[in-house]
């Protein structure tokens, strides 16, 4: 039994919530690692991972390393197979029948949930989920302190700058 959902640190440090302790250094992604942001899309992917390439690159390309290069790759083929067996449900309906009437469901609705779990596993080591993002220490939201807020109220009431 899985326990309760966990809040992502960006949504913690958003709230102002984030204990000092867990909030970690933020990386600077820009000395690091040579990034795939300028490497070309891998021969034989099909359209739909050709296209999650992409836009995973444009959202990420920054802290995604040349040497996540096959990682990257399995995940655009994981959400391809996806589409596929989504496709194949659609077009067969998620009970078929024998020839004798008997129901059984498709085979593809396992198999589709089998990749949606394999997805899920290659978005995390990727850090493509907020909790992930959040344990890499990047895209980290700012909160506002309370001497901000303080400010900020003070502002309102008064109508001007208060410094």
């Amino acid at each position: 039994m899985p326990g309760p959902a966990r809040t992502p640190n960006e949504i913690k440090r958003k709230r102002g919530t984030l204990k000092p302790s867990k909030s970690g250094a933020v990386i600077a992604i820009k000395d690091s690692l040579p990034t795939l942001a300028h490497v070309d899309i891998p021969a034989g992917l099909g359209p739909i991972a050709a296209d999650t390439w992409r836009r995973i690159i444009a959202q990420a390309g920054s802290w995604i390393a040349v040497s996540d290069r096959e990682a990257l790759e399995m995940l655009c083929k994981a959400v391809e197979f996806h589409a596929d067996l989504g496709a194949r449900i659609n077009a067969d309906g998620p009970v078929l029948f024998t020839d004798k009437g008997y129901a059984y469901p498709h085979p593809a609705v396992g198999m589709r949930a089998t990749a949606e779990d394999s997805i899920r596993k290659w978005m995390s080591q990727l850090g493509l989920t907020p909790a992930d993002r959040a344990k890499l220490g990047i895209a980290m939201v700012e909160s506002q302190s309370k001497l901000d807020k303080f400010r900020q109220r003070l502002e309102q009431k008064a109508g001007r700058h208060a410094g």
